[in-house]
């Protein structure tokens, strides 16, 4: 790509009165005179020529991915192909409750198996946008993505061991949410040149708001607020919830998870990407290294959301499902370890940890 000077030259050149009329001024100074016109002018000037290039400057870059996509998933291909399998399993028991919860009488309605059917749908979908980033060879942000799924699967059994009031309290929690959201999008809304939303939305926000503080009380805008009876507490943190339906064990993991989601310095520290790498290597694209956290870890949590819808309907069957479910968790943690093995014997370092699930 040619440097800006370059692009100058070549202007001037096609100008010729413009050439003559600084020809004995000094370039610098008439560059500073003029830079934002020139800027303007050759950002539309390479924007148009790179249009037509878009093939050509991405055509080696897919050629290469796709390689490597066909070398990463030789290695992985069967950790990948029995969560894939275990995903299909767990979205079917979850189809299977709800058409049964939706359709029969077998079940009165219930608030509660309604959220937990609909955060199960959410595991799932969260479970299998993991697997599409592991496939891309992004280990990095598959783990990052679990960290929503394991606080999905956290909510998920807190309420299902609760009664209808207490999901009854986390969807009107919705109420306080949405008026701060709302206020927040009419603050900054003309940043990107969006519409404000109207006014009669905000009054009608408000409304449902104060309705809730009048029914629970002003600690329920608290973070986590419909949570505060039940653990007796006026600040709930997901911590607190964590610890209560005893997945705490799985703190480090959420930890290390959450480091690839903020901005702080451990953002930019170890990769489980380069997990295998003995330099220091910035990168920018995808890996066949450090699939073991994320694929344990998503295996792991949906395993758990899903045997805690089966609680609400319990079912011989499914009983039996759940047992094949932990049974292929195990047999994953084996061919993860065998994947492992395979990149090791091509050359590299890498630790394995005992991994308690």
């Amino acid at each position: 790509m040619k440097s800006f000077r370059e692009l100058i030259a070549e202007y001037l050149n096609g100008h010729p009165g413009e050439r003559t009329a600084i020809a004995d001024a000094d370039i610098d100074r008439w560059l500073a005179e003029n830079t934002d016109e020139m800027v303007d002018k050759f950002s539309d000037q390479l924007a148009e020529d790179l249009n037509s290039k878009q093939q050509e400057f991405v055509g080696s870059i897919y050629s290469d991915l796709a390689g490597f996509h066909k070398r990463l998933f030789e290695t992985w291909r069967a950790p990948m192909t029995r969560l894939d399998s275990l995903i299909a399993m767990c979205m079917e028991i979850g189809q299977e409750i709800n058409a049964e919860y939706r359709s029969s009488k077998k079940y009165p309605p219930s608030t509660r198996r309604n959220i937990m059917i609909k955060l199960h749908t959410r595991a799932v979908q969260i479970a299998n946008e993991v697997s599409c980033l592991l496939k891309g060879g992004y280990a990095d942000g598959a783990m990052a993505r679990w960290r929503s799924l394991h606080e999905v699967t956290v909510m998920l059994a807190f309420l299902g061991r609760h009664n209808d009031e207490l999901s009854s309290r986390f969807v009107d929690f919705q109420a306080i949410t949405r008026l701060k959201a709302a206020t927040e999008y009419n603050e900054h809304h003309g940043i990107f040149g969006f519409e404000s939303l109207d006014q009669s939305m905000i009054i009608q926000l408000q409304k449902e708001h104060d309705a809730m503080l009048k029914k629970y009380g002003q600690q329920f805008t608290n973070e986590n607020g419909w949570a505060t009876d039940v653990l007796k507490q006026k600040r709930v943190t997901f911590k607190d919830i964590e610890n209560f339906v005893d997945m705490s064990f799985l703190r480090p993991q959420y930890g290390f998870a959450s480091k690839n989601i903020h901005s702080g310095v451990d953002s930019i520290g170890f990769k489980l990407a380069l997990s295998m790498s003995s330099q220091e290597t910035l990168l920018a694209g995808p890996s066949n290294e450090g699939m073991i956290e994320p694929i344990q870890c998503t295996s792991y949590s949906l395993i758990i959301a899903t045997c805690e819808l089966i609680d609400t309907a319990p079912h011989d069957e499914r009983s039996i499902m759940e047992g094949v479910l932990w049974r292929w968790h195990e047999r994953i943690k084996a061919e993860l370890i065998e994947a492992v093995e395979t990149l090791r014997q091509r050359g590299g370092n890498i630790n394995l940890h005992d991994h308690p699930i």
